[in-house]
């Protein structure tokens, strides 16, 4: 973790929640947010912070680091690329409750919460949320951009394509394989393997095209989606 200033990208409800986490660690300097409302929810909870500007913000100063939480999986994403194309230091917090293996890798702009577990061999790739109480097992990587609600269990060996999304309390049984851009919903226990762009529900599962995917969530060729 590195001793720069902090800004939160986000001032609503989540961006509040991210900075009580901080809260918790001596090391995080948080002095400030982005948002497109500089009297949002995070303003009017924490006086002391300075509004910096809108979410897209063109002159920050390379003396800061930027740590995204806007809540919203599209956005973030959006948020993520925009600051990296312009060599932005983005921001990894890990909560000092979590437990991470000496073995593991974790990305830049990540966010690991309190009571996440990530073991050995693992690798978090850039701009992966991995909520409260998660546990991500011994050899396995999860894609850029991934999204891991409050207890989330990912079993050892699972490969997770980028932009997964996992709902609460979902399992994935170990070895298996998460397409990019698929979803588990909330308390799915997935026992297979998923393809690109799969919606999986309790112990069903469907096949979603690509462009409705695509459409969806306001993705292009740009966005670096592959086909």
């Amino acid at each position: 973790m590195n001793n720069k200033k902090v800004i939160i990208a986000g001032g609503g409800s989540f961006g509040h929640e991210i900075y009580d986490l901080f809260c918790s660690d001596e090391s995080s300097n948080i002095i400030g947010f982005l948002d497109d409302d500089k009297n949002c929810i995070l303003k009017q909870r924490t006086k002391d912070l300075i509004h910096f500007g809108e979410l897209f913000c063109d002159d920050l100063g390379n003396e800061y680091s930027l740590h995204i939480a806007t809540g919203n999986w599209e956005l973030n994403n959006k948020l993520f690329k925009f600051y990296k194309s312009k060599n932005y230091d983005l921001h990894t917090f890990i909560h000092p409750k979590s437990i991470i293996s000496e073995t593991s890798i974790i990305g830049e702009g990540c966010y690991i919460g309190p009571n996440a577990i990530v073991s050995t061999n693992t690798v978090i790739e850039s701009n992966v949320s991995v909520n409260f109480f998660s546990g991500i097992g011994h050899d396995c990587i999860i894609g850029k951009n991934s999204i891991l609600s409050p207890q989330v269990m990912i079993n050892g060996n699972c490969k997770v394509g980028e932009s997964a999304f996992f709902g609460t309390r979902s399992t994935i049984f170990e070895n298996l394989k998460i397409g990019k851009y698929s979803t588990i919903d909330s308390g799915t226990i997935l026992t297979h393997d998923l393809e690109d762009f799969s919606i999986a529900s309790g112990r069903e599962v469907s096949k979603v095209y690509e462009d409705k995917i695509k459409k969806h969530f306001y993705l292009n060729e740009s966005d670096g989606v592959d086909s």
